[in-house]
């Protein structure tokens, strides 16, 4: 859910980074960058069990298809 106001972009994002004062929000940062942290608040998720043995098992696959491509002479 996105904010109706200012106010509440504001304090959404003040929310998410807390290591932004707010005077670094109104006057430092730019709209572009503001924006670009605004839709890129990712975190890292490190992956356990079974997402992992899939992740693992998925990375493997594509190693083994890159070699077949390079033992064929095959280019992407």
């Amino acid at each position: 859910m996105e904010a109706s106001t200012i106010f509440g972009d504001c304090s959404d994002f003040l929310k998410a980074f807390p290591q932004i004062t707010l005077n670094d929000y109104l006057y430092r940062l730019s709209i572009a960058r503001i924006q670009f942290l605004a839709t890129d608040s990712t975190h890292v998720k490190y992956l356990k069990g079974k997402d992992k043995a899939l992740w693992n098992k998925y990375n493997k696959m594509l190693s083994n298809q890159k070699k077949m491509m390079q033992l064929l002479g095959i280019k992407n």
